[in-house]
């Protein structure tokens, strides 16, 4: 039968005041990101929190996956600056949306691809006499589209 381990020597831990403060510092990125999220309309594909081991300070990176849309969105919503740089692989540019909120530096990203595929064909308008509720759903989201 296995006997609980028993420590033998005292575990107590010695806090520094700068982790506490660094500790501020990532929860107070954290709440941000809450509150970041819960007022845009689209949700990122990923949030990142992340620190500057020189600084102490923690930043924060929204990423949309191949939507600059919600880029923009956020850049509205926030009041950010929004620029345009070539990719590091050659295909496409990163469009990214850069403000300052409650003193955390708050980047949404995306990559932007130079050569879209070709639009998909839109369904025809129905007839004047065309009871809409009939309509395929299809042909419903691509007038809410437009």
């Amino acid at each position: 039968m296995d006997q609980p381990i028993q420590p033998t020597a005292s575990t107590a831990v010695t806090v520094r005041e700068s982790d506490v403060e660094q500790r501020s510092s990532l929860m107070h990125a954290f709440s941000e990101a809450e509150q970041i999220v819960s007022q845009l309309h689209t949700l990122p594909t990923d949030v990142m929190v992340r620190g500057d081991l020189s600084t102490g300070a923690y930043g924060i990176r929204l990423f949309f996956s191949d939507n600059q849309h919600a880029v923009l969105e956020f850049a509205t919503t926030f009041d950010a600056e929004v620029t345009s740089s070539p990719s590091l692989h050659g295909a496409g540019s990163y469009l990214t949306a850069s403000t300052w909120l409650n003193g955390i530096d708050v980047q949404a990203w995306t990559v932007v691809d130079e050569n879209p595929p070709e639009e998909a064909p839109t369904a025809p308008a129905p007839a004047a006499d065309t009871d809409t509720l009939a309509l395929p759903l299809a042909t419903k989201a691509a007038e809410v589209l437009v």
